[in-house]
């Protein structure tokens, strides 16, 4: 009879060292298919800012990232229903130290025919990019969280599209 016993190591927290690493976060669902056409006609159809997105994002880690978050359509969407896929930057700061998150909200800027792409229909975010490198203590619970909200300009009249 031979017995052996693997050693169990609980850990709480824990430093590490780490290289820039690639961000490859699933998409999120925005329902944004309840939006009706007549708000949606009273965004004007152009190429300046018309609206924001404010990301709102808690960063545990002594480490930030350069990222983007893209909208696109969701999978399985019929071709002609699919949109031009927008993309913005997004800069995530670090924490300043290891017990005190980082809590900022970030505004990302959207142009009236970008909010009309988008409202309407569900559309997938989607964030990717790459992490900073050096050293953060983390434990097992901490998480970076992101939340949103849009703030919308309208116009008082409909526009034809």
């Amino acid at each position: 009879f031979t017995a052996s016993a693997a050693p169990t190591i609980v850990a709480s927290s824990g430093t590490v060292n780490l290289t820039a690493q690639p961000i490859a976060a699933a998409p999120t669902t925005l329902d944004l298919s309840q939006v009706d056409s007549t708000i949606i006609n009273r965004i004007i159809d152009d190429t300046q800012n018309r609206g924001t997105m404010f990301l709102k994002v808690t960063n545990p880690l002594t480490i930030g990232a350069n990222a983007t978050v893209t909208f696109r359509s969701v999978a399985g969407t019929p071709a002609p229903d699919q949109i031009t896929p927008i993309t913005k930057p997004v800069v995530i700061p670090a924490a300043s130290n290891a017990t005190t998150p980082s809590v900022t909200t970030i505004p990302v800027s959207l142009t009236g025919q970008e909010l009309r792409r988008l409202f309407g229909r569900d559309v997938d975010a989607v964030f990717s990019g790459s992490t900073g490198a050096g050293s953060t203590a983390v434990t097992p619970t901490q998480k970076i969280s992101i939340s949103s909200r849009v703030q919308v300009n309208f116009s008082l009249k409909e526009q034809t599209p």
